[in-house]
């Protein structure tokens, strides 16, 4: 990155008319305005993952303390530490008759979890939240 810093001083120090340097100021700044609000409404959207959110659902919909299956690792320790029942890491051929998975992350890693619950289990329920879901499963 200071090389870029470098080359954009030297080729900045070399443009000698002052009206055309104001001209690039201002469109560069524009330009970086225009992209932040418009074109990628960076702040005009949601970007927060609700990793909380869907954490504290589980723990209120699971009543009968059933197993909790967390796609990340951290998420046992910081969510679930305090409830009665085990938030375990997902073991596809130790699966209980009833669960809950709790995703969060990248769409595609979601998805493939899923399918391959699917072929052993069945959704009871699903909610989904941004960037983040729990699905409740049965055994076929």
């Amino acid at each position: 990155m200071p090389a870029w810093f470098t080359l954009l001083a030297i080729g900045w120090e070399a443009i000698q008319d002052q009206k055309i340097k104001i001209v690039l100021s201002a469109a560069i700044f524009i330009s970086s305005i225009l992209n932040l609000t418009w074109h990628l409404n960076y702040y005009n959207r949601i970007e927060k993952a609700q990793y909380r959110e869907v954490n504290e659902l589980v723990k209120k919909q699971n009543v009968k303390n059933l197993s909790v299956y967390p796609s990340l690792s951290w998420h046992r320790n910081l969510y679930f530490r305090k409830e009665s029942y085990r938030a375990h890491q997902v073991q596809y051929e130790k699966l209980p008759d009833r669960f809950w998975l709790v995703q969060s992350h990248s769409v595609e890693v979601m998805a493939k979890q899923v399918n391959a619950l699917q072929h052993q289990s069945k959704f009871v329920d699903s909610f989904k939240f941004r960037k983040a879901n729990a699905f409740f499963f049965s055994r076929r």
